[in-house]
């Protein structure tokens, strides 16, 4: 096969046009890149035929949008085959596909998985698909990259669905639900008992007041979004690559509007203890901001291109020396590191998942830690955390900046998704390695035009 890109065992990408028999050679170990990328480029819609050596060992996206790939055969016996590591975004191939054929015999492929009532997954690209009668569940993902599905029958026996079961479903459009507890109403699939958005198959949109969340991909297919008043949504969690930025934009806009409602910290207002700290600042020259929440004063400076908040307790005055000597170093101009040991020497406490702003973890950074802070700008995250956890800053609208230190040896799914202000990361090390710690799925997650500043080089994701 021309046109391959290989290195060290992996086949790449197949940039050939028109082949209709994709002949992998021998040697191959991993097929595709990565979890979200198609083995054959954009121009390439033709194979019909596969064959893989036994050599192969694990396969990503590989076949997926190859409509008429209809033979698959496999080096290796049935027990290897059965051994490969594959993704589930594997099969997505269409309906023509039916075995894979061994060295000593066939393996037969199934369409969808569904254990103990359980749909769990869809592997082939239907068109139209019935649920079959007796379902009570769908799985998370259970549809995800069907992208020709444009129908969908729901029976009435289905009880849940669950999260970004119909990512990346652009083409659905028709749901026929019997379900009562996930009913289908003016093209809007939602559930009653949690009252959060599924899906819909409407380009325009009106959210109904009794919606409280909506999923990643519920409004993939639309073009507008209205909401009706009273509405109930406070976080947005859409996904960036699926929704339209336009609605984005709305759904962020009646965020704001409702979290404005339901608000529990307080505005800026010096009195008691953050007007004391409001007077030591102005005594120090030193430029940083103050508010105060219903537990603490924060004090909030910047050091360069990162910031730190300082939480101080609104009952007490105590801290007031400790504060005019971490002053002292903000002043002098020390960079972020140096303010983080300045604060540990006068045993201040640094804000770190409870930050608004500026974020400083010196610990494993939790999954969804962070998640949709719509004020975060900042983040550092300090030498010896080795742990970036899933979703972890998920849709923190505002964030501009993020340093990982080279103790970092795990960045999970989804960490970093939906930043669209996000333009610079740091990583103390090299680009490979930062491409080692990434999770499978976090690849390809970053947004666009992301620069990451590595100490071999600058590289644009």
């Amino acid at each position: 096969m021309e046109k391959m890109e290989i290195s060290n065992g992996v086949l790449k990408i197949c940039r050939a046009s028109n082949i209709e028999v994709a002949l992998i050679p021998d040697g191959i170990h991993t097929v595709g890149k990565s979890y979200w990328e198609e083995l054959f480029s954009s121009s390439c819609k033709s194979v019909k035929s596969v064959f893989l050596p036994k050599s192969v060992k694990r396969i990503y996206a590989g076949f997926r949008g190859q409509k008429e790939l209809s033979s698959l055969e496999f080096g290796g016996t049935m027990e290897q085959w059965k051994a490969v590591k594959i993704t589930d975004q594997f099969w997505r191939s269409g309906t023509k596909l039916k075995v894979v054929k061994c060295s000593d015999g066939v393996v037969e492929l199934e369409p969808y998985d569904v254990k103990d009532g359980v749909l769990t997954k869809c592997h082939f690209d239907f068109v139209e698909f019935a649920i079959p009668d007796g379902v009570t569940e769908i799985a998370d993902e259970a549809f995800s990259y069907c992208t020709s599905l444009e129908k969908l029958e729901i029976p009435e026996s289905v009880k849940k669905i669950g999260k970004c079961c119909f990512a990346f479903c652009k083409s659905l459009k028709e749901i026929v639900s019997k379900s009562s507890e996930c009913p289908c109403e003016n093209g809007l699939l939602f559930s009653k008992k949690t009252n959060r958005l599924l899906a819909t198959v409407c380009e325009k949109v009106t959210i109904p007041a009794f919606i409280k969340s909506l999923d990643n991909f519920a409004l993939q297919n639309c073009t507008e979004v209205a909401f009706e008043k009273g509405g109930k949504i406070t976080a947005e969690t859409l996904d960036y690559r699926a929704t339209a930025q336009d609605v984005r934009d709305a759904v962020w806009e009646e965020v704001k509007k409702n979290r404005a409602k339901t608000a529990k910290i307080d505005k800026i207002g010096f009195t008691g203890s953050d007007s004391l700290l409001s007077a030591i600042l102005e005594e120090s020259g030193v430029d940083a901001e103050v508010w105060q929440d219903k537990s603490a004063v924060v004090l909030a400076v910047k050091a360069l291109d990162y910031g730190l908040e300082i939480r101080l307790s609104s009952k007490s005055t105590s801290w007031q020396k400790n504060v005019r000597e971490f002053l002292k170093s903000v002043k002098a101009g020390a960079d972020i590191v140096q303010l983080i040991k300045a604060a540990e020497d006068n045993k201040l406490r640094i804000a770190s998942n409870q930050a608004k702003k500026y974020a400083v973890f010196q610990v494993d950074v939790k999954d969804k830690n962070m998640y949709f802070n719509g004020a975060l700008e900042t983040v550092y995250i300090a030498d010896g955390v080795s742990t970036i956890g899933s979703s972890a800053f998920w849709a923190c609208r505002n964030l501009k900046t993020v340093y990982i230190p080279k103790s970092v040896t795990k960045i999970k799914c989804s960490a970093f998704v939906g930043n669209d202000s996000l333009k610079n990361v740091t990583f103390d090390g090299t680009f490979s390695r930062f491409n080692m710690i990434q999770e499978e799925r976090m690849r390809g997650q970053w947004g666009n035009k992301i620069t990451v500043h590595c100490t071999d080089g600058d590289f644009e994701l």
